[in-house]
């Protein structure tokens, strides 16, 4: 389970929204969905991500391995 809690924070301290991040980082609706439900997305999607909001992308999530598969 990937947990997005510090990204959300990120992009409150830099005055973002959701709406830009989709944006400027060419995600899909159904990415952010997935993200907000804390399913596992990928390694390119990271990088977009961590491209548009100046963080390496291991910063940007937490991982939490309960044992189940997304």
């Amino acid at each position: 389970m990937m947990d997005f809690k510090p990204l959300w924070k990120i992009l409150i301290d830099k005055e973002m929204d959701k709406k830009d991040l989709v944006k400027e980082a060419g995600l899909t609706s159904a990415t952010l969905t997935r993200m907000k439900q804390k399913k596992n997305v990928s390694v390119g999607t990271l990088l977009k991500i961590s491209k548009v909001v100046g963080y390496n992308m291991e910063d940007l999530f937490i991982y939490d391995n309960d044992g189940t598969e997304e």
